[in-house]
Formats: C-alpha cells, structure tokens, sequence
C-alpha cells in the first residue's frame, strides 16, 4: 500500500471520489465537475501537482461543448484553455510546467472549478467573466 503524499490528503479533502494516479514524479488527479446546479454541465478537470501540493496545474480533458476541441475554437487569451486543455488560472505566478508553478493544489481546484462556469458563461454571452 502506497503511502499517502500531502497532495492526496488536499484531494481527498476537496473531493474524495477523485481518481488518483501518478506520473513519473507528480500527483495525478481527476474530477468531474459541473458548472452550476441550473445547467448541470460536466466538465473534465486533470490536476498536475508536486506531492506536497505547493505546485499545480490543471487542464481541461472534456467539456459540454465539445468533447474532443476542449478550447472549441476559442484563443488562449479569450477562453484561457489551450488546445491541449492547459488551463491558465493565474497570472505571473502560473506556469505550465508543474515544477515552475507557484499556485498550489487547493487554489489551483478552486480555480479551474470556476473556470468551468466561467467558460459556460462565454460559450453563452460571448464574454469570459472575471472573479
């Protein structure tokens, strides 16, 4: 039995039916995650993490408006999703090597979960909303 790194018990906390997994050196978590309760539209997030959890990324790996262009069209700067699903959560501090980032596990799931409604709100008005 694998001992449980810091990342695990952050995901367990924010949602323990989250698949985990690892990659050659980091946490590999992912959820499914829905907009809002009125539209109920699931998204697929994959968080990237340091075992410690003090580094994050995440990305987009489907959406309800298009399974497989997860960006559906739209720029980096419009949609802040990239073609491969690399979701941009953060300014300067964010980077899309996981080693690089300086945002953690938990505001890394916090803002990508937002990311989600903010992305329905652009498919739906045509402009991405700001926190």
């Amino acid at each position: 039995m694998t001992k449980k790194s810091a990342s695990d018990k952050i995901m367990h906390r924010l949602n323990p039916n989250a698949l985990k997994g690892r990659d050659s050196s980091n946490a590999v978590y992912i959820e499914d995650v829905w907009d809002c309760e009125e539209d109920a539209r699931m998204y697929r997030i994959e968080y990237v993490s340091t075992l410690d959890g003090n580094r994050a990324i995440a990305f987009c790996r489907s959406n309800p408006w298009n399974r497989s262009d997860v960006n559906c069209g739209y720029s980096f700067s419009t949609g802040h999703v990239d073609k491969d699903g690399f979701i941009c959560i953060g300014n300067s501090n964010y980077d899309r090597n996981v080693s690089q980032s300086k945002i953690n596990l938990e505001t890394t799931v916090e803002r990508a979960r937002f990311w989600c409604l903010a992305f329905s709100v652009l498919k739906e008005t045509g402009s991405f909303p700001q926190p």
